[in-house]
Order: C-alpha cells, then structure tokens, then sequence
C-alpha cells in the first residue's frame, strides 16, 4: 500500500484543474451547422498587432465542443481533435479544422469515449490508444482500447487491444511499430512496454523499464527511444533510459540533476532539451537541462522566466517555444493557469517573453504547422477558479 501512494499522489494532482464554477451555458453560442465560418474581423487578433505578423497570436474559429485533455494530430493541412473531457464528463466527439478555410467540421466520433489517452499518425490514419474512462478526475478506470480513423472514409474501426490497460504513458513509433511505453492503470505506475504491428493488428510484450513511470519525457534519436523522469510508485524520477528496439534492451543513462514530472522535452541538433514540470512537493519548476546522447551528459541552461507544467512546447527553426500551462509554488493558493509565452535560444542559452496566448490555459494542444502554431482548446481559469474546458482556438505566427 505504501508503494502506491506517491502515484496517487501524482494523479490527484491532476484533479486540481478539475475544480469547477459550472456554467450551463457555456458553449451556447458554439456553431449549429456542421461548418464554423471565419471569425468577424473585430475578433480577430488576440494580441499583438492585426495582420499576420510574426510574433503574434490571432483569434481562429472556436471548436464545437469544449474540451481538455484530448488527443490532437496533424494530416494533410487538417487538424484532427477527438476525446477529451469537459464538465458532461469524457468525450468521443471529433472534429477536423480545415487550416485554409479556417473552419470546424464534425466528424464520426470515437468507438469509446476517453481522456488521457495517446495518439499516433501512421500511413495515413491515426491510432487512439488508451487512456481513462472515469467521469472527472481521470483517475480509476484505465483502458486498454485501441481504435484507428481513417480521414478518407471518415471512420474509426476497433483495433486489438493493448495487453496492458493505461494512461499517461507515451508512445514512439520506429520503422512502422508503435511503442506503448508505461504510463498507470489505477493507482498502480507500470514498467510494461509493448509493441504494436499495424500490418497484423497484433500487441507484442517488450522488455519493461527498470523502473515504472508515468507523466514522463520521450525522445526518438539514432532508432532509439529515450525515457526521461516522471512519476515512480514512490516519488519523482530523475533517472533516464534508452532503448533500442533492434535489440529489445533498455539502457540506464545519465540522469537529470533534477526530478521532474508532467514536464516538456524538445530535440534540437541531436540534444533533448527538457523544460520544467513538477517536482515532489508538486511545485511547478523554472529549470531547464539538455542532454547530450553522445557524451551520455546532462547540462544546466538557462531557466524560463516562468515556473510552469502541464504547458505545451514546439521547436522550430532552432528555437523552442513555451506556451501556458499551470503554476504553482508554495500553496494551492497560489496557484494559476498560464497565458504566458517564451522562447529559448539554445545557441545564446536565453529566454524571450513574447506575447501571451488569452485566455490562460493547460492541458491543451498546440500543433506546429508551416509557419504557425495552433492553440486548441484546454482547461481555462485563473488562480484557483477553474472552468471544465475552453472550445477557443488561437494561431500565431512563427518568428523565422
């Protein structure tokens, strides 16, 4: 039992972002038909200056559906956003934003409503795997249930399902496989690893990770998969592993200098960068360290200007961007969703403040498209008022 305890730790914290003021009304306004048109010019812009200039954030169509987190891909300039939970509790909705048109259209739903849950595109469709069940906290009721949606015939079919039901696991995909690596199943943190062959629909046990994790950092360089910190069944983790699939091994790393959980990684010029989180004390961390495969070494850098976790991060063009998330340092008092933005520079180690993405939001998407980055959806609020799930969207244009 005493094992148990620092994940439920670690998943209670994520009920934090569940407290809500109920709004019936909210969504009210969301579009009828199956087509959002373009925003009206008034609402246009967010912040920063009207026009598409760089460095700056533009209003983009509202989702139908409000909703947190849920899982989000990319394919042949559409977005593709399906699951989630909102204050109805989990979702199977899709829906497909048309980047050109800048419109929202409903799509055929999950088989299985869920959150937590991860994603993958592979030739074309996109595989949902896993995740929770539970109405709110996200916490109880884990899944082992795989489906696939294929774009050109708008369908999700049942796909084989996992050996292990989890969530706040990763997946990697290598040469056509894709990894499903640890994650939780109730209160319990999983070492397990498996892989799954599209061409035969068919899960394959792995050799596990030396140690469970969950809430943790991957990276895909030279065909191996590198897994970084997150939660154990006892604490915080600073310890990283590689694996390498041609020999089914894992290899223990270098670790961090620093525990971290529900942080971001990004990979630059063959190095991970690894950017704040949260440690034991469940205090969101500033702190940022790369690490360099080659040299097995990890490096202090330069902190952000704001201590955050549970935000999203993008690289592009040799730079990384932090975009929102939550805080908190010191009480639950102090805590606050994010609407804050910067960027680092590896070559000169620095951090910029650009301007801020409203409203504040976590646990929502960004997708990295072209020139622009695309802020979907997320939990909204500030300090500890917190509403279910925002169905606003945001764009802003890359600084080349």
């Amino acid at each position: 039992m005493e094992r148990k305890k620092f994940s439920i730790f670690c998943l209670s914290l994520l009920t934090l972002l569940n407290m809500t003021a109920c709004n019936p009304s909210r969504g009210a306004n969301s579009p009828k038909s199956d087509t959002f048109p373009t925003s009206s010019p008034k609402e246009e812009f967010v912040s920063g200056f009207p026009g598409a200039s760089e460095g700056c954030w533009s209003k983009i169509a509202p989702m139908y559906t409000p909703r947190y987190d849920f899982g989000s891909e990319v394919m042949d300039g559409k977005i593709y956003v399906f699951g989630g939970k909102n204050e109805s509790g989990q979702l199977s909705s899709t829906e497909v934003y048309d980047i050109q048109s800048n419109t929202w259209k409903r799509l055929k739903p999950m088989l299985e409503a869920r959150s937590n849950f991860q994603t993958a595109a592979l030739n074309g469709e996109i595989y949902a795997i896993g995740g929770s069940q539970a109405k709110f906290t996200g916490m109880g009721v884990t899944t082992a249930a795989v489906e696939k949606y294929n774009p050109a015939v708008n369908t999700w079919v049942p796909l084989r399902p996992m050996r292990a039901e989890r969530m706040y696991h990763q997946l990697a995909v290598l040469d056509g496989i894709i990894y499903a690596i640890g994650g939780s199943a109730d209160s319990s943190v999983l070492p397990a690893v498996e892989a799954y062959d599209p061409s035969s629909d068919t899960w394959t046990d792995k050799t596990p990770m030396s140690v469970p994790r969950m809430q943790f950092g991957t990276a895909v360089i030279g065909g191996k998969i590198y897994v970084i910190g997150g939660c154990s069944t006892e604490k915080s983790l600073e310890t990283v592993e590689m694996y390498d699939p041609e020999t089914d091994k894992w290899t223990k790393k270098a670790p961090m200098q620093t525990p971290r959980f529900s942080f971001q990684t990004e990979v630059i010029e063959g190095k991970i960068y690894v950017m704040g989180g949260l440690n034991d004390k469940a205090d969101s961390l500033a702190s940022v360290e790369e690490y360099d495969p080659a040299a097995d070494k990890w490096t202090t850098k330069r902190s952000m200007k704001t201590p955050r976790s549970w935000f999203q991060s993008t690289a592009a063009n040799g730079k990384i961007l932090a975009v929102g998330g939550w805080r908190k340092v010191g009480d639950y008092l102090s805590q606050s969703f994010l609407s804050s933005v910067e960027e680092y520079n590896p070559k000169s180690d620095t951090w910029t403040e650009k301007l801020p993405l409203l409203p504040a939001r976590s646990l929502f998407k960004t997708i990295h498209y072209g020139d622009n980055l695309f802020a979907i959806g997320g939990a909204v609020g500030s300090n500890t008022q917190a509403e279910p799930g925002t169905n606003s969207a945001a764009m802003y244009k890359m600084i080349k």
